[in-house]
């Protein structure tokens, strides 16, 4: 079954020490960078297999143009767009604000 919607999906590019820090104990810097990697993928491969992908909009936060980013736009025609520079409830704002319509 296929989503008609726009999907929003909002994402850290996975920089080691900046992702999954309460799992750092746990799994070490590495492991907690490469697991966010990983659910990053999972995420976008579920979103893909019930939205087209012309309707996802990635939006990016941290190194917007960080290579996992370009590899998953290149693999999936979805729309990356770079999280507004503000605090954490402008930046969840400010796009459904840019929405063209729910979902997105």
């Amino acid at each position: 079954m296929s989503a008609e919607f726009p999907l929003a999906i909002f994402a850290k590019a996975p920089l080691p020490g900046q992702v999954k820090t309460r799992l750092i104990p746990a799994l070490g810097i590495e492991g907690a960078t490469r697991l966010h990697e990983r659910l990053l993928r999972h995420t976008l491969a579920t979103a893909v297999a019930t939205t087209p992908a012309h309707h996802i909009t990635l939006w990016t936060a941290l190194d917007h143009t960080h290579p996992l980013f370009l590899e998953l736009a290149r693999r999936y025609p979805i729309e990356l767009r770079a999280q507004p520079e503000a605090t954490w409830v402008n930046a969840c704002i400010m796009p459904w604000r840019r929405c063209p319509g729910p979902g997105c």
